[in-house]
């Protein structure tokens, strides 16, 4: 039976796409990820300052305006 990731849309004999791309997987050592955590860390870090700096403002800028 041929699923649709062993399908080729050019029609050859070669796996499709999906295959292709299936294959590429692996494992992620633990240096990559922590890595990618402390890139996250800080991604998350910044947008909380940046919103608190914000809210911050809000609340100066309130009590200059009333």
């Amino acid at each position: 039976m041929t699923t649709i990731w062993d399908l080729d849309p050019a029609g050859g004999g070669k796996p499709g796409r999906a295959a292709l791309m299936a294959a590429q997987y692996h494992e992620m050592t633990e240096q990559e990820y922590a890595d990618r955590l402390r890139a996250l860390i800080r991604i998350v870090s910044a947008s909380t300052l940046g919103l608190c700096s914000f809210a911050a403002g809000l609340l100066i800028g309130a009590f200059f305006l009333f």
